[in-house]
């Protein structure tokens, strides 16, 4: 009788724990399938009877694409709310009178006022834009929310 190796015993070993491996891989992979299967076949069902008419369609690229373009406009929507979030913390941490330099104490006063004039234009300017880009995101929201079919649950 012939009693393997280490090294052929730990390969059997290493191949076992590969093979659980993706054993588990595969279950959660098949897991997250049927909770997406869930969620899909409920987007599906708030279409109502129109849910024939869309399974029946010969457009699956239409479909494929629309898909695309609905995702693209609410990635969007989320990278622009992420954008106000971090200007508003900006403008937020942003000093209310521009900070004291070194060399404004060789400057004229003239020049010292011009600038602090400046700092808070620019303030107020970024204040503005910034509450244009919230007005924007608002209704963009606003916009695709109206195109959510609230299901009767």
């Amino acid at each position: 009788m012939v009693y393997p190796t280490t090294q052929e015993m730990q390969a059997q070993d290493a191949y076992a724990a590969a093979q659980q491996q993706a054993q588990e891989q595969a279950r959660a992979a098949e897991e997250g399938r049927r909770k997406n299967i869930e969620i899909l076949r409920r987007m599906f069902l708030s279409l109502g009877a129109d849910a024939i008419t869309v399974a029946n369609s010969t457009h699956d690229g239409e479909l494929a694409e629309a898909k695309a373009l609905a995702a693209g406009e609410w990635s969007r929507l989320l990278d622009l709310e992420a954008q106000v979030v971090r200007e508003e913390a900006n403008l937020n941490a942003r000093p209310r009178r521009r900070p004291a330099a070194p060399s404004d104490k060789m400057l004229a006063r003239e020049v010292i006022e011009r600038m602090d004039e400046e700092y808070e234009a620019d303030t107020k300017h970024r204040r503005e834009s910034l509450a244009q880009e919230k007005a924007l995101a608002v209704a963009t929201r606003k916009d695709l929310e109206s195109y959510i079919v609230k299901s009767k649950r």
